[in-house]
């Protein structure tokens, strides 16, 4: 079943544990003491009640079902627009409390999360409630605010495109394989959009895999104009970093005019790093459809930073690199079983750099190249094709080959067999 998810779903969780207080112990956070509050079972039953004018305060069990969507509510005055209201039969007004906005769950907005999928042959059917406003009107609050969206262990459907992400927003799902957005079968466009702008002197972030990460999911996602990463897995903020993506798969992402050269940031980058025999690293990944176009600086980088163990077992089908102004594709350090099937580099004028690029990790102690890849597609308009600092056992199946200069650069660094079949000949093939 969980394949059939897979055709439109962006599975959020992974991010980040999910903890949410209670109602009960937000209302002392935000009310003084002795002020008066009305519990009410549903959001939705305050229209049908008058509420007397001391009250200060309401607290729902729930927004649309008991037990889902409880929040606090503190009386506003009628101009009061900045966050969702509930209003009473005798038109008293009552806005989602600060600390409910810092941190915004869907539910207290309408969602209930209950989508579930028929499938018959290769046809899938979604059925629950539709969650889109409700998600996007969260995504909006947390971005007005820079919060955070807050998503439950639940499968919430989605039958149109999210709000566009353009500003600083956290969305954290409840762990893995537990919170899922389901992008309906029906719904047109793409699921989700994080833009940036290339006109800002800040570094930017587009969509990140902080830590460690197991059984993420993320389809027809679009990232666009992010000065620095547009996507990026295998990365820590801690000062002995442990990270990876594990088991996981990507399908339909378009990253477009991201990256940074000067701070030497690609604008699509999928890692790991780790310092002890037990941490492991990036393994299991299928990433199908994958479009990287007209990036600042360096386009794909796939580095494993973990001296330890390997980058393994990587299969991507289809992938399309174009408008770099450094390489377009680089593999460093040890990554081992990468399988490369029906890519296309294209539209690289830079003759100091290839296309697609191997290289050691520079702060290994222990030389541990590439090793065991396969790569098969075509080269546009680029200087040099394929660079080989240092690499094992690699092998190229090129159908169309459009390099100017050199088709294959082989340094030093290499061993064992490497083999470049297809377009091309001897004459533009350089050892080095």
């Amino acid at each position: 079943m969980t394949q059939d998810f897979a055709r439109r779903s962006l599975l959020g969780a992974g991010f980040a544990g999910l903890a949410t207080a209670s109602a009960a112990s937000r209302a002392s956070a935000a009310l003084p003491a002795g002020a008066k509050v009305l519990d009410v079972p549903l959001a939705l039953d305050l229209q049908g009640m008058t509420v007397d004018r001391d009250v200060a305060a309401i607290r729902t069990t729930g927004y649309r079902v008991p037990g889902i969507g409880g929040a606090l509510y503190v009386a506003a005055d009628r101009g009061h627009v900045d966050a969702p209201f509930l209003e009473s039969r005798n038109g008293r007004r009552f806005v989602l409390a600060d600390d409910e906005l810092r941190a915004i769950r869907p539910e207290v907005l309408g969602a209930i999360g209950d989508c579930s999928v028929t499938s018959s042959g290769s046809q899938s059917s979604f059925a629950g409630h539709d969650d889109s406003d409700a998600i996007g009107t969260a995504i909006e609050i947390a971005m007005r605010r820079m919060g955070t969206v807050l998503l439950s262990a639940r499968r919430y459907r989605i039958t149109k495109p999210l709000p566009t992400i353009t500003g600083p927003v956290s969305i954290i799902g409840a762990g893995s394989l537990k919170t899922w957005l389901m992008f309906d079968p029906g719904a047109s466009g793409a699921g989700f959009t994080v833009s940036g702008s290339r006109a800002t002197r800040n570094r930017q972030n587009g969509l990140m895999l902080y830590e460690r990460n197991d059984n993420v999911h993320i389809s027809d996602v679009e990232v666009r104009h992010i000065k620095g990463r547009g996507f990026c897995s295998g990365v820590s903020r801690k000062p002995r970093p442990t990270s990876y993506l594990r088991e996981s798969r990507i399908d339909r992402l378009q990253v477009r005019k991201c990256g940074d050269r000067e701070a030497r940031l690609p604008a699509y980058e999928l890692s790991s790093d780790g310092y002890r025999p037990a941490d492991d690293a990036s393994n299991n990944l299928m990433i199908t459809d994958l479009k990287v176009i007209f990036s600042s600086g360096r386009g794909i980088v796939m580095e494993n930073r973990n001296p330890l163990l390997d980058m393994r077992y990587i299969t991507i089908q289809g992938a399309y690199i174009e408008g770099a102004d450094d390489a377009l594709w680089t593999v460093m350090g040890s990554i081992t079983n990468l399988e490369v099937h029906g890519f296309e580099c294209n539209g690289l004028r830079n003759p100091a750099v290839a296309a697609l690029t191997f290289d050691a990790e520079p702060r290994d102690q222990i030389l541990r190249p590439p090793r065991s890849c396969f790569f098969s597609g075509a080269f546009g308009p680029v200087e040099n094709a394929v660079r080989i600092g240092s690499g094992k056992d690699l092998q190229f199946r090129i159908t169309q080959n459009g390099a100017t200069n050199a088709a294959l650069i082989v340094e030093r660094g290499c061993s064992g067999a490497i083999k470049f079949d297809g377009a091309g000949d001897e004459r533009n093939w350089r050892l080095s």
